[in-house]
């Protein structure tokens, strides 16, 4: 699944589907879509979900800015 990029709203995007995986369900997300981001392997991040629904914000914790980058 492709990751589309639209320099006019500054944005990368992909469709994913969630799927079970034990008693939590997951997203998938592409490599080129979290280089986008600033993201990578191993980071820890923050989850947020507004009270009125349809979105969930995914940002890099606090916490993970103090700890060293592996090698």
């Amino acid at each position: 699944m492709p990751v589309d990029i639209d320099p006019e709203k500054d944005e990368a995007s992909a469709t994913r589907r969630l799927r079970k995986s034990g008693n939590s369900t997951v997203v998938s997300l592409p490599p080129e879509l979290l280089r986008k981001a600033g993201f990578e392997e191993g980071d820890e991040i923050e989850v947020a979900a507004g009270f009125d629904g349809g979105e969930i914000e995914l940002r890099k914790s606090d916490d993970d800015a103090d700890e060293p980058t592996p090698n």
